[in-house]
């Protein structure tokens, strides 16, 4: 199974999310691998290109992020003390009050957090009728927060303590922003006083436990509030986010590159001095001629060789590798690659999908493009990883966020003025936004299946205005 979804994340950010979900016949393979391509088309206008665009601001620009699918549970699911997660909480709950070793409390934290992150899960995908919703969720706030008293966490160490509180905040942070939208649907005028009477009950609830609240007309505070929901999602949703180790793959080729070229042009060097001394002897004009033009040609031939690897060989080969662990054990790797390339040198696939039949056709292409690719390879082993997982494991999300902001930078003003005849002689002075058109189309294997995929971001110098699949 593979999805892949794309989202304006904010105003200069592009947001894709790859989902490669897994089958029983992965539990039979040591490692599962996918390749992803992405193709970016810029129009000559934003002066994008090889020269204003190194690899390395490629790199700065692009973040991607690996994480493991929340485990799937029904609401009503998670106030069962029979069902995995309250069960696995309720017993590192006791663990760790009985005996507070390190992998008890280490346990004892991922099961807070992994609770938490289900939890969000299936209050996200609900689609129950607004009083069931409402029931479940007071279910499962109960059931968690009886729990408190039912394992006597209350008698741990405050940063223990505070472990289970954070649980406590996001939950309900998240259910009250679950029955906020509920407000907001077609059944909430007949159900409006449950809805609000409900809200009324958490709300009193997370002041008691002094939660952070936001306040009218105090915007020093509210920023506080707005900025620990951010650490508290940030803190509890880390217990899936896959580690990185990041290292430059090509380093070793790279020198041994560098290392032959070097001999070769100190071969064309010697080569020269010997042949001219042999022919004029020694210390004469002519010698001392060859001996400067050679050395000359010497130093140009190991600088080219140095820019064709970066220009040339350079694309062919990924520059980073980087290594994915979890639990701090190693489960797979990944690979990245980035070049531009000309429309000579694309699939024809790729080339069919971008459908450039004319200059101006209604594509909205432009007169001439660069072509950015960002190539990647990602393997996984699935059975390390799913020896480190009591829950039945769906796959892993991977989060990619394009920061497109230096595309920006060259463009021309937001707004410019155009001219509508009226009948009469009248003409209007109408204010409109330039844009651009970036065309995106990927291309993903995995299992053996190809897709394709193709956006186009609109942009003016406000940033992405657009998002549309094609």
């Amino acid at each position: 199974m593979f999805d892949l979804q794309g989202k304006i994340h904010d105003r200069y950010t592009l947001e894709l999310k790859v989902g490669y979900g897994q089958n029983d016949t992965h539990a039979t393979k040591q490692a599962y691998q996918m390749a992803l391509d992405m193709w970016l088309f810029l129009p000559d206008a934003l002066y994008i290109n090889s020269e204003t665009y190194p690899k390395a601001a490629i790199y700065r620009d692009v973040r991607s992020m690996v994480r493991l699918i929340t485990p799937v549970f029904k609401l009503r699911e998670l106030a069962d003390a029979e069902q995995l997660p309250l069960k696995r909480l309720a017993k590192w709950c006791r663990l760790v009050v009985e005996n507070q070793t390190e992998r008890h409390q280490q346990m004892y934290e991922r099961q807070v957090k992994m609770f938490c992150n289900i939890t969000r899960s299936a209050i996200r995908d609900t689609t129950l009728p607004v009083t069931d919703c409402l029931q479940q969720l007071t279910a499962v706030l109960e059931a968690y927060r009886n729990l408190r008293t039912q394992t006597d966490i209350g008698s741990l160490p405050d940063e223990l303590r505070a472990i289970y509180d954070l649980g406590d905040e996001y939950i309900s942070r998240v259910a009250g922003t679950k029955v906020f939208a509920l407000l907001r649907s077609e059944d909430a005028a007949q159900q409006h006083d449950a809805i609000t009477a409900w809200i009324e009950h958490e709300l009193q609830y997370q002041r008691s436990r002094g939660y952070i609240l936001p306040r009218e007309g105090d915007n020093t505070h509210n920023r506080q509030f707005l900025h620990r929901a951010g650490q508290l999602k940030k803190y509890v949703e880390s217990d899936l986010y896959i580690l990185v180790h990041e290292r430059n793959n090509t380093f070793y080729l790279q020198q041994l590159f560098f290392m032959f070229v070097a001999g070769l042009s100190m071969v064309f060097a010697t080569v020269v001095s010997f042949g001219f001394q042999q022919s004029y002897g020694n210390f004469t004009l002519e010698l001392f001629l060859a001996l400067t033009i050679s050395y000359m040609f010497k130093d140009r031939i190991k600088n080219l060789g140095q820019q064709w690897f970066a220009t040339k060989a350079g694309n062919k080969f990924y520059e980073y590798k980087t290594s994915l662990a979890f639990r701090g054990e190693r489960i797979g790797w990944r690979k990245t690659g980035s070049s531009f390339v000309t429309h000579k040198d694309l699939p024809d696939e790729v080339r069919q999908l971008r459908g450039r039949t004319s200059t101006l056709n209604a594509g909205h292409s432009a007169i001439s493009e660069s072509v950015l690719i960002y190539r990647q390879r990602l393997a996984l082993y699935h059975n390390r990883l799913a020896s480190l997982s009591h829950y039945p494991l769906s796959g892993v999300n991977e989060i990619i966020r394009i920061n497109l902001r230096e595309f920006l930078r060259r463009m021309d003003s937001s707004h410019a003025a155009v001219y509508d005849y009226k009948e009469g002689g009248h003409i209007a002075t109408l204010q409109t936004e330039k844009v651009y058109y970036v065309h995106l189309i990927m291309r993903a294997t995995y299992e053996g299946n190809t897709n394709f995929y193709h956006f186009c971001l609109t942009l003016t110098r406000r940033g992405i205005i657009e998002l549309k699949q094609l």
